[in-house]
């Protein structure tokens, strides 16, 4: 089957959100997903019946500006 997961990992900089997807039985390089000029949270995934997955999470532009951005891929 397919699987995905997605995290947040601290560069020193900024918090990026990171993913990597499983596909016949072997996970494939972790991708940087998120825009890695912006702090970036609380990333969720879901997998379509047809398999292809899609990633939702926070970005903050600054304080107190939040915006929702996505990333979608087999």
């Amino acid at each position: 089957g397919t699987a995905v997961v997605a995290w947040v990992r601290f560069n020193g900089t900024v918090q990026l959100i990171e993913a990597r997807r499983r596909f016949g039985g072997t996970f494939e390089p972790v991708q940087v997903i998120s825009n890695p000029a912006h702090d970036s949270d609380a990333p969720s995934v879901r997998i379509g019946g047809n398999g292809e997955a899609i990633a939702v999470w926070d970005r903050q532009d600054s304080p107190g500006n939040v915006r929702i951005e996505a990333a979608q891929g087999p």
